[in-house]
């Protein structure tokens, strides 16, 4: 099965060009629409990219802000250009062309685009002939199970690393305020009215938590060995919590999602393409990216679905979905493989170095 781990292909074919080694991408800046009646369509953010040449020479030196230095700073002395940076200046200007030109290009590819669905933070975003709607699908009881969770992993994270030994003041403090914490807003737990069975397992991950935070402060240390049965007893609560906060998540997004399908076209409904903007941890096996293969029918990521790590921008997500369609054109027309752009360009010629080179051992 071929690898169909994403990267953005334009940076990958760039990489490809004299001018992009060693160089990483400045990101264009455009502020988000209030209401959208045109789709933006992010800058390439290589077209801002400083030139290797310009880099080397220094021909300004700039704040922590970006702006330029004052005249009473002293400048940093300029590198000589060697005669291959020379010589590849006009290489590099070439490249800016192609930035401009693969921006135009994927400007286009987004203009064609039927309807765009955008998953950031706790909100579903469509975006379908000119308009744009918003909805939450995060619910308050999503949270509450969430952060009663998150009192065992607290008490956790604050003592790891720390057992066996007595507590240092900072561990002490630290440990206080989150007992402190957890003491206010425990408070209205029975204001929820949950059902009997997840109030019971809420009151059992807060009772061991402040159980061990107790004892814990009382003497002072706590062995390994209890910190460790503390959290395999926790692990299956948590896991539930977990089950019954995604349970009512999807259920949001499974009906708002039927309401959008049900007031388009069919035809306009095959043409979704979907950007799911969340960090970089939960990215295997997410939970969204899950419900949404399984509603169109596809195995993996990259076909009607991508997936951006760390940035919650809906200008990057439009671009993201953009470099793709552009990109799956490019993998067609040059390798005859719709995914070849899903992997690294450079994957091919790093096996190949590799069956004759041994990495530093």
């Amino acid at each position: 099965m071929k690898n169909k781990r994403l990267c953005i292909a334009s940076a990958i074919v760039v990489s490809m060009l004299p001018v992009a080694f060693g160089q990483s991408a400045a990101n264009a800046q455009t502020a988000a629409p209030a209401t959208t009646l045109e789709r933006p369509s992010a800058p390439a953010e290589a077209i801002e990219q400083e030139t290797q040449s310009e880099s080397i020479s220094n021909k300004a030196t700039k704040d922590s802000h970006g702006s330029e230095a004052s005249s009473n700073q002293t400048a940093p002395p300029s590198v000589p250009l060697s005669e291959e940076d020379k010589m590849l200046l006009p290489w590099n200007e070439m490249n800016l062309k192609f930035r401009e030109s693969y921006a135009k290009a994927r400007k286009a590819k987004i203009a064609e685009l039927g309807p765009i669905v955008i998953f950031k933070e706790d909100k579903i975003i469509l975006q379908y002939k000119n308009k744009r709607e918003e909805f939450l699908v995060i619910p308050a009881r999503y949270t509450l199970l969430k952060s009663v969770s998150h009192i065992a992993l607290g008490t956790f994270v604050i003592l790891e690393g720390k057992t066996d030994s007595k507590l240092d003041p900072d561990t002490t403090q630290s440990l206080s305020e989150f007992r402190a914490s957890v003491e206010k807003a425990i408070s209205n737990l029975e204001a929820w009215k949950l059902s009997p069975q997840s109030l019971a397992r809420q009151k059992a991950v807060i009772s061991a938590s402040t159980t061990l935070i107790d004892n814990t402060l009382k003497n002072g240390t706590v062995s390994a060995e209890t910190l460790l049965r503390f959290t395999r007893a926790m692990a299956p609560l948590v896991l539930e919590n977990a089950y019954d906060s995604i349970s009512m998540e999807l259920e949001i997004i499974d009906s708002r999602l039927k309401l959008w399908k049900d007031s388009m076209p069919a035809d306009d409904w095959k043409r979704i393409r979907i950007a799911v903007l969340q960090p970089h941890m939960p990215r295997s096996e997410n939970s969204i990216m899950q419900y949404l293969l399984k509603m169109l029918k596809q195995k993996y990521e990259g076909e009607s679905i991508v997936y951006g790590e760390g940035r919650s921008e809906e200008e990057y997500a439009i671009d993201l979905i953009g470099t793709h369609t552009l990109d799956k054109k490019i993998a067609i027309e040059f390798f005859n493989d719709p995914w070849r752009m899903h992997r690294d360009l450079l994957s091919d010629g790093a096996k190949r170095y590799l069956k004759n080179h041994t990495p530093v051992e």
